[in-house]
């Protein structure tokens, strides 16, 4: 019984989404219809001043493609699809008549819906790359938490290494067999003995103290080929110390590297996200003119002319041609030429008496 209402309610789930994913396809396909509508309506207007009455327009969309008729069919229909779109078609009354003025022609609306998609998706990238980045951080915050957790054991692992203890050379041993049974007290050299003889391991619990504390007998010599001499306790901490820095500088490194590491990936999924988010505006602008081309073959609505058009503009007359005027040097040289010719004698006229 539960795994058949189990069924049914992934049924009905599933009824559900696909009624959904069928209701906004429907909505796609409308609003692509709309879409193409509104275009050949700013042609209209366009190619009529930018301004005309309702009646008019409807008339001119039936007359191009009588399918428009039932999608478009009254008055009402008209004035509501303009309604819906405020941005580009404003309306009006002018004398009891409803008018339309153009707001935005089809090329100023394809570049303000092309920067408002580029803003989308700029604003999607810019989300997608924050919620990237704050998993990175995330990512990082606790990889550098469990490191200095991880160096934190190890130094405290050290400093118990580094711990110095005091051996008396004069005061005897005891150690704790298998059982916890106090063994003791002898003497160093019996215990070096021992020890060389393949006896003795290094997690022997031993103590110069019958009451302890007991250690492990690695904790007191790090050399078994040195152990239980006096002078063995400053020669192990100054090894440890030299050991411990130099690992302390290997992590120095490693960490250097691996931060490194970590901004240039960051550096690379910046760079990735800003090529993702061209390509996608890119994309979106391309499928975008893909779905008007193809609606518009589909209604038979061709795209009109996207200029308004305008009176005839008179044709400028021709200017007469300027009279070219003599330079100062030329009206020098004419000057000078003629002071130069010969002067004609003058013949008096001889006056009869």
């Amino acid at each position: 019984k539960k795994r058949g209402e189990e069924m049914q309610a992934k049924k009905k789930a599933d009824l559900q989404a696909q009624q959904q994913q069928q209701q906004q396809l429907r909505q796609q396909q409308q609003d692509q219809v709309e879409n193409v509508l509104m275009e050949r309506v700013s042609n209209i207007l366009e190619n009529s001043w930018g301004k005309s009455d309702l009646n008019s327009i409807l008339s001119t969309l039936h007359a191009e493609d009588s399918r428009v008729i039932a999608i478009l069919s009254s008055i009402d229909q008209m004035r509501a699809l303009i309604s819906r779109h405020p941005q580009r078609i404003q309306l009006g009354t002018e004398g009891g008549v409803i008018m339309a003025q153009l707001r935005l022609n089809n090329q100023q609306w394809q570049v303000a819906q092309a920067q408002i998609a580029q803003a989308k998706a700029v604003q999607e990238q810019q989300e997608l790359q924050r919620r990237r980045l704050q998993e990175e951080q995330l990512r990082q915050q606790q990889a550098a938490q469990q490191q200095a957790l991880a160096r934190a054991r190890a130094l405290e692992q050290e400093r118990q290494k580094q711990q110095v203890v005091k051996i008396n050379p004069n005061a005897p041993w005891f150690y704790a067999d298998p059982q916890g049974n106090i063994q003791g007290p002898f003497a160093g050299d019996e215990m070096k003995q021992w020890l060389e003889a393949g006896y003795f391991k290094g997690d022997l619990p031993i103590s110069q103290n019958n009451g302890g504390p007991f250690r492990p007998l690695a904790s007191y010599f790090s050399d078994p080929k040195t152990a239980f001499q006096s002078n063995q306790s400053g020669e192990d901490k100054a090894e440890v110390e030299a050991r411990a820095q130099a690992e302390a500088e290997a992590d120095a490194k490693v960490q250097a590297a691996k931060e490194a590491e970590e901004r240039r990936r960051a550096e690379e999924a910046a760079k990735l996200a800003e090529e993702e988010r061209r390509g996608a505006a890119e994309a979106e602008l391309q499928q975008q003119a893909d779905q008007s081309a193809q609606l518009k073959m589909m209604l038979g609505l061709g795209g009109g002319s996207t200029g308004i058009a305008g009176p005839p503009q008179p044709q400028p007359e021709p200017e007469p041609a300027a009279v070219e005027q003599p330079t100062k040097k030329q009206q020098k040289k004419k000057a000078h030429q003629k002071q130069a010719q010969p002067q004609q004698p003058v013949e008096e006229k001889k006056v009869e008496k």
